[in-house]
């Protein structure tokens, strides 16, 4: 067993991974680095079924970039980058990139931050598009793209040429200062034909100079518009997986309170009974909605679905535990018990999981990410769940010893004849029940605050 544990290990050193998507070797190359047999596959020698186009900035505003593919065809990743013209084959890349859509990821790529752009997920795509600014500089640039269609088949080298001009051409300001001085002389002497001739070409530069004012701001309005809409289905789904862990928490603790508060016995494990199928039935629908929502976004991550998949079958499998018709002297009753604890359990680190993915996701389609509080309360949002989890199994446990009863139910302080008294244990478990069911509603009601705030700040 030693042996297979040393050659398991010694197999894990040889993998390399890169769950960041930063990949410095190819920052160089712009190349996937396929392999098979051991041999890198070499990209294709044909024309590319795909092209680089480029929407000039006004007045040093950044550059739209768009990957686009000819018809019938998909790419399932790339990688762009902006070199000098000049030096395009060996220089570094030049500029910083901006992410428009959440199936981008920047790539720190020659110690300069963003200056490489690739994809995040493995999807087909037809459109890509990114800004890229030159941050003040006036190059002759060249952007590079590698498209890459399946594993062994991808062009390299796919370059679009462009010339960037950060400064303003001032013609633009002098015809209205010329045109009272030239409207007058024209009209008195019919000689002077040259500032009447002057009028128009200056109007046609003005025109012509506003008017790629006017498609820069629609093709930024437009590209503003289809972003909350691409990222709208993802966020209600994540509103929705917040909710799931609401009734998930509200399930695990609530029979602690009613088990506690209600002394009819025989009420108490009915009310216990319903609650459970109500909870893990509003759980069911809300889950189900969830990857619904999700499968009709286009940046839709297998991740993401793997998790909700197994978060409904565990959410399955808890309510058909909770809804058997076992008595509580039937000799399955604490093996069912114990099984819907785990079953929550499951289903409780599924959840958090799969909405700290969601969250990540809608965290992209900001510029700065530091400064993203909602992933702060995500992470603090897991700490709490994680204490949820460990007061959960510690009273599942030691039930008997913290509340003080013995198997038939019943207790020493009723044995005593204090029937209209909590003991200190009772009224501890029930404090911090109310705790724990208060602070997850708190962190709910906070992290979809936070969704409808990054929807307001990516809009």
């Amino acid at each position: 067993m030693c042996v297979w544990i040393l050659i398991g290990l010694c197999i894990i050193t040889k993998v390399h991974g890169y769950s960041d998507g930063d990949f410095p070797q190819s920052c160089d190359s712009l190349l996937p680095e396929h392999r098979r047999s051991g041999v890198n596959i070499l990209p294709q020698n044909t024309k590319p079924p795909y092209k680089v186009t480029y929407k000039p900035g006004n007045n040093g505003e950044p550059i739209t970039v768009s990957l686009e593919s000819n018809p019938g065809h998909k790419f399932s990743g790339f990688m762009l980058e902006a070199r000098e013209t000049q030096r395009v084959d060996e220089g570094p890349p030049v500029g910083r990139f901006i992410s428009l859509q959440p199936d981008t990821r920047l790539l720190t790529c020659s110690l300069s931050a963003d200056s490489a752009v690739s994809n995040r997920y493995s999807a087909g795509k037809t459109l890509i598009r990114v800004n890229w600014t030159a941050e003040g500089a006036e190059l002759d640039i060249t952007f590079r793209a590698t498209f890459v269609e399946s594993y062994a088949k991808f062009w390299e080298r796919v370059d679009r040429k462009v010339t960037i001009q950060t400064t303003t051409p001032p013609p633009t300001t002098q015809p209205s200062t010329a045109e009272p001085s030239t409207a007058k002389p024209s009209t008195a002497n019919p000689s002077t034909v040259k500032p009447s001739t002057a009028k128009p070409s200056t109007a046609e530069l003005s025109t012509t100079n506003s008017s790629p004012v006017t498609t820069s701001i629609s093709s930024s309005t437009t590209q503003n518009t289809q972003r909350p809409d691409a990222l709208g289905l993802k966020r209600e789904g994540t509103v929705q997986m917040s909710l799931d862990i609401l009734f998930v928490g509200v399930k695990m603790e609530l029979p602690n309170i009613i088990t506690i508060t209600i002394t009819n016995s025989l009420f108490s494990r009915g009310l216990i009974k319903v609650s459970n199928i109500l909870c893990s039935l509003l759980s069911m629908a809300v889950e189900i909605s969830a990857p619904i929502l999700f499968c009709a976004n286009d940046s839709c991550t297998v991740t993401l679905i793997a998790l909700m998949c197994v978060v409904i079958v565990i959410n399955f499998m808890d309510l058909v535990i909770v809804s058997l018709p076992i008595g509580p002297s039937h000799e399955l009753k604490d093996i069912c018990d114990l099984a819907a604890k785990v079953c929550s359990v499951i289903h409780m680190v599924f959840t958090i999981a799969a909405l700290f993915v969601a969250v990540l996701e809608i965290d992209d389609c900001r510029n700065n990410r530091k400064d993203f509080w909602l992933l702060k309360v995500m992470t603090a949002f897991t700490v709490w769940i994680c204490l949820f989890l460990i007061w959960t199994f510690v009273v599942s446990i030691h039930r008997n010893e913290i509340l003080g009863r013995n198997k038939t139910g019943s207790s020493k302080w009723r044995e005593q004849g204090k029937k209209n008294k909590l003991s200190a244990a009772e009224v501890i478990v029930t404090a911090v029940s109310v705790i724990l069911i208060m602070g997850t509603l708190s962190f709910t009601v906070t992290v979809i605050a936070g969704i409808f705030l990054a929807k307001q700040t990516c809009a």
